[in-house]
C-alpha cells in the first residue's frame, strides 16, 4: 500500500519539529521529547524517502538523526561520542563497517529457479553502513550525557539524577522498540512505555513548576516580619456543674436500666398472601356455577381462627378482584354491609 502525501509531509516536518523543541526545552528534554513523539507519531513504513546512497529515512531513524544534527550544530560536543578505549571503538566501528563485508561477501547473484536476487555491491554497502549508524545514534548519545553527568555530578546531584534516569529509559526504550516483540514475553510493549516515560516527564515539570511557585512566596524574615513586642495571652477555663433534683433521677435511672434495655420485637403472626389465593381461587373455579359467599371461597384451616380468618378474608378478595379484572369471575353485593357473593364467569351461550 502506497502511502499518501500527508504521511511525506510529516516525515518531511519532523526535523523543524526537533529544532523547534531544542530551542524551547533544555537538551536532555529535547532529545527525549524528539525521540519518544517519533515513535509514536510518524507514520510507519513505506512511507520513507529514499535517496541515492543512503538508507531509506524512516520513523526509525529520522528522529534519531535530527537530534544530532541539532546537537552537533546548537551544542557542540559534551564529550566524546565515541567510546574512549581502544575495545569500545573497536566494537562501534565493527558494528558500523559490519555491512560493507557482508555486502563484498555476497556480490554474486542469487537464482531461485526462475527468480533471481541481484548480489549487493558498493552502493549497497555505503547505504547499510550509513543505516547502522544512524541505529547507534541513541546509544551513542546517552553515552556521551553520560559522560558529562560524571563531570557535572560534584556541582548538582539532582542533574546527575535526571540524566542517569533519561539515559536508562532511552536504552531500554530503543532495545524494546528496535527488537522484535515476543509473543509470550510478558509486560509491556514499547509504545506503552514511551507512554509512560513522556506522563513521568510532564509529572516532572508540574513538580519542579509546584515548587518553584512555592519558594516564589513570601517568606518570615525576608519579605514580612513579625511583631516587636510579642504579647504573651492567656485563658483561664473555671468549669462548673449545675445539675438540680429531676437531673440525679434521670441520669441515675439511666444507669439502672442500661442493663435491663431490651429492644421491642413484634411478634408476625400468621399470613395467608394473595399468590396462595390465586392459586385457590383458579382451582375452584370449575367446582361450582352458583353464587357463593366469599368465606367459602377461603381454606378449612384458615375458617376457624379469627386472625386467620382476617387475613385469609383480605388476601380472597384481592385475588377475586384480579380474577374479575382477568374475565373469569363474577362477584356481587346485593346492598351496603352485604355479604360478597362469587361465581365463575359465565358466558352468554350458557345463560341462555
Amino acid at each position: 500500500m502506497y502511502p499518501n502525501s500527508l504521511a511525506f509531509a510529516i516525515l518531511m516536518a519532523w526535523p523543524i519539529v526537533t529544532l523547534a523543541l531544542f530551542r524551547k526545552l533544555p537538551p536532555g528534554r529535547a532529545f527525549l521529547a524528539t525521540m519518544v513523539a517519533g515513535y509514536l507519531i510518524l507514520p510507519e513504513p513505506p512511507a520513507s524517502f529514499d535517496f541515492p546512497l543512503a538508507p531509506p529515512l524512516t520513523k526509525h531513524n529520522i528522529p534519531a538523526f535530527s537530534a544530532f544534527l541539532c546537537m552537533m550544530f546548537m551544542y557542540g560536543k559534551r564529550g566524546p561520542l565515541l567510546p574512549e578505549s581502544l575495545y569500545g571503538k573497536s566494537l562501534v566501528t565493527i558494528f558500523v563497517l559490519s555491512p560493507v563485508f557482508t555486502a563484498f561477501t555476497n556480490m554474486e547473484p542469487v537464482f531461485y529457479g526462475q527468480v533471481g536476487l541481484p548480489g549487493l555491491g558498493i552502493k549497497d554497502a555505503i547505504a547499510l553502513s550509513i543505516q547502522q549508524f544512524l541505529l547507534i545514534i541513541p546509544f551513542l548519545l546517552a553515552r556521551q550525557y553520560l559522560a558529562f553527568v560524571e563531570r557535572a555530578k560534584v556541582l548538582r546531584i539532582e542533574l546527575a539524577a535526571d540524566y542517569l534516569v533519561m539515559a536508562a529509559w532511552l536504552a531500554f526504550l530503543k532495545s524494546r522498540l528496535l527488537l522484535p516483540p515476543d509473543p509470550e514475553e510478558e509486560g509491556p510493549s514499547g509504545e506503552d512505555l514511551a507512554a509512560h516515560l513522556a506522563f513521568q516527564l510532564e509529572r516532572l515539570e508540574a513538580m519542579r513548576d509546584a515548587a518553584a511557585r512555592l519558594m516564589a512566596r513570601d517568606q518570615l524574615g525576608r519579605d514580612f516580619f513579625p511583631r516587636g513586642a510579642p504579647e504573651s495571652v492567656t485563658r483561664a477555663a473555671r468549669v462548673e456543674h449545675q445539675a438540680g433534683l429531676m437531673e440525679l433521677l434521670r441520669a441515675y435511672s439511666r444507669i439502672k436500666t442500661r442493663a435491663d434495655f431490651q429492644p421491642l420485637h413484634l411478634q408476625r403472626g400468621p399470613i395467608y398472601t394473595m399468590e396462595q389465593a390465586l392459586e385457590r381461587m383458579r382451582g375452584l373455579l370449575g367446582t361450582s356455577m352458583d353464587w357463593l359467599h366469599l368465606s367459602a371461597w377461603l381454606p378449612e384451616e384458615w375458617r376457624r381462627d379469627p386472625k386467620k380468618r382476617r387475613s385469609a378474608t383480605a388476601a380472597s378478595f384481592a385475588a377475586a378482584l384480579e380474577l374479575v379484572k382477568a374475565g373469569r369471575l363474577d362477584i356481587r353485593q346485593d346492598g351496603t354491609f352485604q355479604p360478597i357473593l362469587l361465581r365463575p364467569k359465565v358466558k352468554k351461550e350458557d345463560e341462555q
